[in-house]
C-alpha cells in the first residue's frame, strides 16, 4: 500500500492478482468535507496522503497531511472512516482522549 501525495491517491497491489488499485482518492488534491471524511474511499478526495498502511487483512489505515487525518479503509467495502482528527483542525492537543477528536500538524506517516 502506498500514498502517492501528488496525485492525491493510495493505491494498494493484490497479492492474489498482482494488479494495483485504488484504495483511496479520486485524484482530486483538495479537501470535500463528507465524501473525503466518510463514504467509499475511492470516489472522496484524498488531499495529499503521504501514506498507507495495511493494519490487518481487510484494513488499510491513510495519513493525509493536507488535512491533518488519518483516515480508515475498509478495502472488502470500500467504505472510509475518519479514524483520527474528525475536525480536520491542524494542531498538537487529545492526549488520553478518543482519537477521532485528537488534533495533527500535517503528519508524514503512520508507524
Amino acid at each position: 500500500v502506498v500514498g502517492l501525495p501528488d496525485s492525491c491517491r493510495a493505491l494498494a497491489v493484490s497479492t492474489a492478482t498482482g494488479l494495483t488499485y485504488v484504495v483511496a482518492g479520486d485524484g482530486g488534491c483538495l479537501y470535500n468535507g463528507g465524501s473525503a471524511s466518510s463514504g467509499v474511499a475511492a470516489n472522496g478526495t484524498a488531499f495529499g496522503p503521504v501514506q498507507a498502511f495495511a493494519a490487518w487483512r481487510d484494513a488499510v489505515f491513510v495519513s493525509s497531511r493536507e488535512d491533518s487525518r488519518v483516515r480508515l479503509v475498509n478495502i472488502t467495502t470500500g467504505l472510509t472512516d475518519v479514524w483520527v482528527n474528525a475536525g480536520g483542525w491542524q494542531g498538537f492537543s487529545g492526549d488520553g482522549g478518543a482519537g477521532v477528536d485528537a488534533q495533527l500538524d500535517k503528519p508524514d506517516g503512520i508507524v
